[in-house]
């Protein structure tokens, strides 16, 4: 047995103590080293079915750490919000409906004669 095999068994030792499969969260360490041997076992080319198997704990918990790196999620970014170039008043009250049932709506003229001229 190497190594990661006794890494994987030591974890599965204390996930199982922890409860996880009833339905308990696992603790904030716990969980960072689980995740970090799911990435290290998914880099060895390791299924998330085989990781969760080998860790005791759920495919859906694996995939969700093999995906999201640590702190990508958690950052708030700074926006700036501006107002609308057009708005929803000033945009275009042109229907048209087709005799084959197209509809075209909110074009200004010019785009609404293109596309009817597009359209023959």
């Amino acid at each position: 047995m190497g190594m990661r095999d006794d890494e994987g068994e030591k974890l599965r030792r204390e996930v199982g103590r922890h409860g996880c499969a009833r339905g308990r969260k696992l603790s904030e360490h716990l969980r960072a080293r689980c995740a970090s041997y799911a990435a290290a076992r998914s880099r060895e080319g390791a299924t998330a079915t085989v990781i969760a198997s080998e860790l005791g704990i759920s495919v859906t918990s694996v995939h969700r750490w093999l995906r999201t790196k640590p702190g990508s999620c958690t950052a708030m970014v700074p926006v700036r919000v501006i107002a609308p170039s057009r708005t929803p008043e000033a945009a275009s009250r042109i229907v048209v409906t087709t005799p084959h049932g197209l509809r075209v709506e909110g074009l200004d003229v010019d785009a609404l004669c293109v596309v009817l001229a597009r359209l023959g």
